[in-house]
């Protein structure tokens, strides 16, 4: 079974690259052999160092956006779907254009996440599928142009995701400190802490340096480099570094920094623009948190957090009002923990985020989902950015592998002079089966 899904996945991707795009399939005949060799490895030779394990989602979701005072969803939402199209911002609908697809309040999602580790002496590898499909039917066989009579679905099936694929070998183990190098892919926010930042792809090469400092606390360093743009040789780097329980007192302090600048070779996008604004972000972090050793609250885990983030290469220009907007901060707090039937944990948190001081790319805040119409800040003054709100979460463990997972979240502008008014809310509510 587990080859059938690696098979479905591969005859995917290659559906979905033409033969111009696609990178070299055919191996040198040594790679062959040696790959070929570990495929006759029987499983029970490899069940001690092989593990996988999954988890099945169904959500529903309520969302409400409004934009200058425009509601974008429900049946008199003002975001409308133009088949091949996009979304765009329209009252088109209201003359009798039968094109146009409302787009509602509520959303469905069906999603199974497969996980496979290997580890093996000084070297590992690990591996994330993402199956994530939208619910409904999915026998439209035709559009609201041609059959406006019909019944329609928005379901999808098929939709795979290479979330992580990387492998790791340990350089050397020295007493209190140990050094690993890591190379391929996987979410920023699996290795460097943040709330608002890291939602963005690392395909690249990571350096990982760990020190125990006995009663001055864990010291680690991670660096990484990876790729943005291929097409226009742009890279970019990132680099972490934390001092964990700081003389056992539960504070712990992190500092990272991401240049999504330096390394535009040649200063130009795919578009031909030379220096673009849209690369104009350096960004530090600042992070502590506070862990309670002796809990209060009925020995219940609890920690509280907070960061501040500045994005120095920010440029005052028209769409940020001839200011720069380049700062966020979040504090928040968790209670609980979720390891068996009957645990529940609660994490609040509160976000406030400038326009200028992350990429819209790489928002993985409140932010993230409140922008219908995926507006940019370089292109229409109004992005993922330039929010202030609230997020709560709460998971409860109905058994040792059923959950229930619900989130709030609002927000609003930070400044309305900087792509008009705009609020927010969300609340979703997901059972998750994890195996």
């Amino acid at each position: 079974m587990l080859f059938a899904i690696i098979g479905l996945f591969w005859l995917q991707s290659m559906e979905a690259q033409p033969n111009g795009n696609a990178l070299k399939t055919r191996d040198f005949e040594a790679v062959q052999e040696y790959v070929n060799s570990k495929r006759t490895i029987p499983m029970d030779e490899k069940e001690k160092n092989f593990s996988i394990s999954a988890d099945i989602r169904f959500v529903w979701a309520n969302v409400e956006e409004k934009v200058d005072g425009y509601k974008l969803r429900g049946d008199d939402g003002y975001a409308k779907e133009v088949e091949g199209n996009g979304v765009i911002l329209s009252d088109a609908f209201k003359s009798g254009s039968k094109c146009l697809i409302p787009y509602s309040t509520n959303e469905f999602n069906v999603e199974l996440n497969l996980y496979f580790d290997y580890v093996c002496d000084r070297c590992w590898a690990v591996a994330w599928l993402e199956f994530d499909n939208l619910a409904g039917s999915d026998r439209s066989f035709r559009t609201c142009c041609n059959d406006p009579e019909g019944f329609f679905g928005g379901g999808t099936c098929g939709a795979i995701c290479l979330r992580k694929a990387y492998i790791g070998y340990n350089l050397f183990v020295t007493g209190c400190s140990r050094f690993d190098i890591e190379l391929g892919r996987r979410p920023l926010y699996n290795v460097f802490d943040s709330r608002v930042q890291f939602q963005n792809r690392f395909d690249g090469i990571l350096f990982r340096y760990a020190r125990e400092m006995n009663c001055g606390g864990d010291f680690y360093s991670n660096t990484g480099f990876f790729v943005v743009d291929q097409r226009v040789n742009h890279y970019a780097w990132v680099t972490e570094l934390g001092l964990m329980n700081i003389a056992n007192s539960g504070v712990t302090l992190k500092y990272s920094y991401i240049d999504w600048k330096s390394f535009l070779i040649h200063d130009r996008n795919r578009c031909h623009i030379k220096n673009p604004r849209g690369v104009d972000y350096q960004v530090s972090q600042w992070t502590a948190d506070y862990c309670f050793s002796n809990p209060c609250l009925y020995n219940i885990r609890t920690k509280l957090y907070a960061a501040f983030l500045l994005n120095s290469a920010a440029k005052g220009w028209v769409q940020s009002d001839f200011h720069k907007a380049n700062l966020a901060w979040y504090a928040g707090f968790i209670i609980g923990e979720v390891c068996k039937e009957g645990d529940w944990a609660l994490d609040i948190n509160y976000q406030y985020v400038q326009a200028q001081a992350i990429p819209c790319q790489d928002v993985s805040g409140i932010g993230e989902r409140a922008n219908l119409l995926r507006d940019t800040f370089t292109a229409d003054g109004r992005g993922f950015t330039n929010y202030k709100g609230l997020r709560m979460e709460f998971l409860y463990a109905l058994t040792d592998n059923l959950a229930i997972d619900a989130t709030l979240e609002f927000l609003t502008q930070i400044q309305r002079t900087i792509g008009g008014q705009h609020s927010y809310s969300m609340f979703e509510l997901s059972a998750i089966y994890a195996f």
